[in-house]
């Protein structure tokens, strides 16, 4: 099997057009090699650094680290129409949803940085290993439901 993250933005000029070709010819290329894909959606960005954010907050008050859940759905609406759009074009193909892992994802609801007092992001927008092995049981399942063996 091959696991992979996309990301795609606008906000450096990328074409979204060019990156939207080449996501469906590597997926018709998968999809011909017989090859089952799990691909793992945008985890939620943050915005700032989460462990000096924790030290400010610890030193002078304030709450845990959160981001609004519609600034992701926002942030990551086009990238997660296209992979909803691949996954229903390509039998082998499944897109792996994170936000609920962060996130509370009902109208309204807040993304977490952090966890039991610990942070699950490195600095802004990449997880620590916290972060990262949320994400991780979660692949797992999802190929164990696959039916998938990730040690070959």
């Amino acid at each position: 099997p091959v696991k992979v993250g996309v990301t795609a933005d606008n906000r450096r000029g990328h074409d979204r057009q060019l990156k939207a070709e080449a996501l469906q010819a590597w997926l018709n290329w998968l999809d011909k090699m017989g090859v089952p894909v799990v691909l793992v959606a945008p985890v939620p960005e943050v915005g700032w650094h989460v462990p000096e954010q924790m030290i400010k907050r610890s030193r002078y008050g304030g709450g845990p680290v959160l981001t609004p859940y519609s600034a992701y759905q926002k942030r990551h609406a086009w990238v997660l129409e296209q992979l909803e759009s691949a996954e229903r074009a390509h039998a082998n193909l499944h897109l792996m949803p994170v936000a609920d892992l962060f996130c509370d994802t009902k109208p309204g609801g807040w993304c977490r940085a952090e966890e039991d007092g610990q942070p699950l992001y490195f600095d802004d927008d990449h997880l620590n290993e916290r972060g990262a092995a949320l994400v991780a049981r979660r692949l797992l399942e999802t190929l164990g439901s696959l039916h998938v063996n990730p040690k070959h």
